[in-house]
């Protein structure tokens, strides 16, 4: 992520000089309310203006920082679930209103495109038939949820009933899914506070980012009596020779 430089703002600055005649513009049209002999005959043409003025000023400044500043990812106050991390079962509700918007989607290209055509008539009604009670089961409680399951493809208001009722399932399917990643957070917070209090150790490690990384001594370089370096990799003699090491250094000293 690139930091904003005195150089970014001189080119933000740049930016803006580029837009005088914008600005020029803005300050005569508030001149115009300024000047004119009783402004509140107009109120609200001077309430248009005066917001119109104020918008043109933020499209001026978002265009020049976009042009001119390096972007920054902003960073949320609390941890967010990926749709990745859904339940197999919200997953499988997604793709069945998934599967819905894309045949609603077919079913009106059939209606504008070939309306009475046999071959895209019977390949929508295959599908539909193979779909509809896999999909109504889904909500087998809810009845609002549920489609009709005839099929009319030529009717404009089973295609619009058809849509409300997807258009509901992927509002409830959405709120689920918000609920569950509320009670996710909420569980972790707990769990975070529980640990405060009962593992303070690792709670003050982790909040000054302490880490103790487990050593593995794999292999060891040994010294003989005689002088000769030796490279030891079996696990045993490895294990063998870090021992009379420490107990070779720890030994207790003759005071």
């Amino acid at each position: 992520m690139e930091d904003i430089t005195s150089e970014h703002w001189t080119h933000f600055e740049a930016h803006i000089l580029d837009s005088a005649h914008r600005f020029a513009l803005l300050i005569n049209a508030l001149h115009n309310i300024a000047n004119t002999s009783d402004p509140t005959d107009h109120p609200q043409r001077a309430l248009d203006t005066i917001n119109n003025c104020w918008a043109d000023i933020k499209d001026i400044l978002m265009s020049a920082a976009a042009h001119t500043l390096p972007l920054r990812k902003q960073n949320t106050t609390h941890p967010r679930l990926k749709p990745k991390d859904k339940p197999a079962d919200m997953n499988k509700l997604d793709r069945h209103t998934a599967k819905l918007l894309v045949f609603i989607h077919e079913t009106h290209q059939y209606q504008v495109t070939t309306p009475h055509d046999p071959a895209a008539f019977s390949q929508l009604k295959d599908r539909w038939e193979s779909q509809i009670l896999l999909f109504n089961k889904d909500y087998a409680d809810d009845r609002d949820l549920q489609f009709d399951s005839s099929f009319l493809p030529d009717s404009p208001n089973w295609l619009d009933q058809l849509n409300q009722v997807a258009h509901k399932r992927k509002k409830t399917e959405w709120k689920a899914f918000n609920s569950y990643q509320s009670h996710k957070i909420t569980a972790a917070v707990k769990a975070r506070f529980a640990i405060i209090q009962s593992d303070q150790t690792r709670w003050i490690s982790s909040s000054l980012d302490r880490h103790k990384p487990n050593v593995s001594i794999d292999r060891l370089m040994v010294t003989s009596e005689d002088g000769l370096q030796e490279l030891l990799l079996h696990p045993d003699e490895v294990r063998q020779a870090a021992t009379n090491a420490y107990v070779s250094q720890f030994r207790k000293r003759n005071s």
